[in-house]
């Protein structure tokens, strides 16, 4: 699965499509075609919204996630800003 869309040969989402909503249905297609039914998902730091997001839209394929160095989303401007400098610079490097 692409890192993000436009990456590599995936198709970019048409302007106005929700991200996360779509990222989840990716997702769902790429179990479907690893012929998984159910299984425990892993994240790392802020991609943790993305396995909520998963488990939104398809609460019966998830086992379990597991958040490694889980954070919240970044809902607004003050949680970015508390932040460490060397947190913030993870987060916008890439």
């Amino acid at each position: 699965m692409p890192v993000r869309t436009g990456y590599g040969a995936s198709t970019p989402l048409p302007n106005g499509l929700p991200y996360v909503v779509q990222l989840a249905a990716d997702m769902g297609v790429f179990f479907d075609q690893l012929d998984f039914d159910r299984l425990p998902l892993v994240t790392l730091g802020g991609d943790s919204f993305i396995a909520i997001a998963f488990h939104a839209a398809y609460p019966e394929r998830l086992t379990a996630f597991i958040c490694c160095a889980g954070a919240p989303p970044l809902t607004r401007p003050k949680k970015y800003e508390r932040m460490d400098k060397r947190h913030r610079i993870g987060l916008t490097s890439g």
